[in-house]
C-alpha cells in the first residue's frame, strides 16, 4: 500500500498510467498520504525499498555462556565446601598444587590458601606447648611436613636448642637456663653474709651468724637437687614441692615440665600452669613464654590472648627467640594486641637473628605484604631494640 502511494506521488499518475484527474493535485495526494501514515505504525512511514536480505535475530549467545559460568562457579563452590568439610590438611595443599596459576579458579585458590594457613596456625599453637623432643618432631613431620613447613622448621629449631643445652645429669630440666642452677644461688646468698661478718662484726651477733640452724632446710634442698639430677621423679615429688613453694626456681621449672609432659606423674595442665606461673613471676623467660602459650591455647587456664601477649612480651624483651617469634605472630594476626605488621616484622627479624627458622619464613611471608617504608621502619625498630638490650 505504501509503495503504491509513493509511486503515485512521485509520478503524478495512477498505477495504470492514467494521469491524476478531477482537479486532484499531487499536493492533495501527498496530504492524503500523510493522513494515512498517521493510522499506520510509524515504521510504515519510511518510504524505502524492502531489503531482500533478512535481518539476523539478536545474538543470544551470552545467556547460555552466563548460565554455563554460573554452573561452573556453583560446581567450584561445591568442591570448596566439600574440601573444607573434611578435617585433613593435605587435601588443601593438593588442591593448591593442582590449581595454582589457574585464572578460572583464582578465587577458589585464594580461599583454600587462607583456610590451609589458618589450619596450620591452629596446629602451630597446639604444638607450641609440646615438649621439644625428637620423638615429637618425628610425629609432627609424619603428619604435617607436606602442608606446614614453617611449623616443622620452628619445632626443629626448638629441638636443636634443647639438645645444645642438654647434659647427661640434667636431661629432665634441659629447658631451664643455666643461670638458674640452685647451687650458685646458694653460694651467692651465703657469700655476702661472710663478707659482712668480716667487715662489720659488731653489727652481727656471732652466735646468730655461726649457728643459724638451717641444716634441715639445706638437706632438703640438696635432696631436691639430687632428685632432679638423677631424674628420680618419685623423689622429686617428695622433696621439691616445698622448696618450689619457697621460691627455688629450678624446682618450679622441673615440676612444671613434669606435669606438662606427664613424666613421673599424670599429665595435668593446671598444675603445670601453677608452677610455671611461680617461675614466670620470678622473671624466668622460659617460664614466661610457656605460660603465655597456655593462655594462648586455653589449656589448663581460660584462654586469654591479652594475657598470652603480655607474658610473651616479657620473655621477648629478655631476648628469648621463641617468645619473639610468637609475639610476632600475635602482632601479625592482631591477637591480644592491636594488629601491627611493622611490629610483627620487628619481632620476626629479632627472632630470625637468633636462628629461629620459623621466624625467618614468617618474616619473608610478611615482607611480601609490606611497603618498602614499612620494612625500613621494622628494621629500624629491631636495630633500636638490639642496641638497647646489648
Amino acid at each position: 500500500m505504501l509503495r503504491y502511494f509513493s509511486k503515485v506521488l512521485l509520478s503524478g499518475k495512477h498505477g495504470n498510467g492514467q494521469a491524476l484527474t478531477g482537479g486532484t493535485s499531487t499536493h492533495q495526494y501527498g496530504r492524503d498520504f500523510i493522513i494515512l501514515c498517521l493510522f499506520l505504525p510509524l515504521t510504515a512511514c519510511e518510504i524505502q525499498p524492502e531489503k531482500t536480505t533478512e535481518v539476523p535475530p539478536p545474538i543470544q549467545a551470552q545467556a547460555p555462556t552466563s548460565e554455563m559460568d554460573s554452573a561452573s562457579s556453583a560446581d567450584n563452590d561445591a568442591d570448596i565446601q566439600a574440601l573444607f568439610a573434611q578435617k585433613r590438611i593435605d587435601p588443601l595443599t593438593d588442591y593448591l598444587n593442582t590449581h595454582q596459576g589457574d585464572k578460572n579458579k583464582a578465587e577458589q585458590v585464594a580461599r583454600v590458601l587462607q583456610e590451609r594457613d589458618q589450619r596450620c596456625e591452629k596446629i602451630a599453637a597446639w604444638h607450641l606447648k609440646k615438649a621439644p623432643t625428637q620423638e615429637n618432631l618425628d610425629r609432627l613431620k609424619g603428619g604435617y611436613a607436606y602442608s606446614c613447613q614453617s611449623l616443622i622448621e620452628t619445632f626443629t629449631q626448638r629441638v636443636a636448642e634443647v639438645q645444645r643445652t642438654q647434659t647427661p645429669n640434667n636431661q629432665a630440666i634441659a629447658s631451664a637456663p643455666k643461670e638458674a642452677e640452685p647451687v650458685p644461688e646458694a653460694v651467692a646468698a651465703e657469700t655476702p653474709k661472710a663478707e659482712k661478718t668480716q667487715n662489720d662484726v659488731a653489727k652481727l651477733p656471732p652466735p646468730v651468724v655461726t649457728q643459724p640452724a638451717p641444716a634441715p632446710m639445706i638437706e632438703q634442698k640438696k635432696d631436691c637437687q639430687q632428685a632432679m639430677q638423677q631424674k628420680n621423679f618419685a623423689k622429686i615429688l617428695d622433696a621439691c614441692p616445698k622448696k618450689a613453694q619457697k621460691g627455688l626456681l629450678q624446682a618450679q621449672l622441673t615440676l612444671a615440665k613434669m606435669y606438662a609432659d606427664g613424666k613421673g606423674v599424670a599429665q595435668n595442665d593446671q598444675q603445670a600452669v601453677q608452677w610455671y606461673r611461680l617461675a614466670a613471676e620470678q622473671g624466668d623467660k622460659t617460664a614466661q613464654s610457656a605460660l603465655g602459650v597456655y593462655y594462648y591455647t586455653g589449656n589448663g587456664v581460660q584462654q586469654n590472648y591479652r594475657q598470652a601477649a603480655q607474658w610473651q612480651h616479657k620473655a621477648a624483651q629478655q631476648g628469648y627467640p621463641e617468645a619473639q617469634f610468637i609475639l610476632g605472630v600475635m602482632y601479625e594476626l592482631g591477637q591480644g594486641v592491636p594488629q601491627d605488621f611493622v611490629l610483627a616484622y620487628q619481632w620476626f627479624l629479632l627472632a630470625t637473628a637468633q636462628g629461629a627458622k620459623g621466624a625467618m619464613a614468617s618474616r619473608a611471608s610478611l615482607a611480601a605484604k609490606l611497603s618498602p617504608a614499612q620494612i625500613q621502619e621494622g628494621q629500624k625498630l629491631a636495630r633500636q631494640w638490639s642496641g638497647i638490650n646489648q
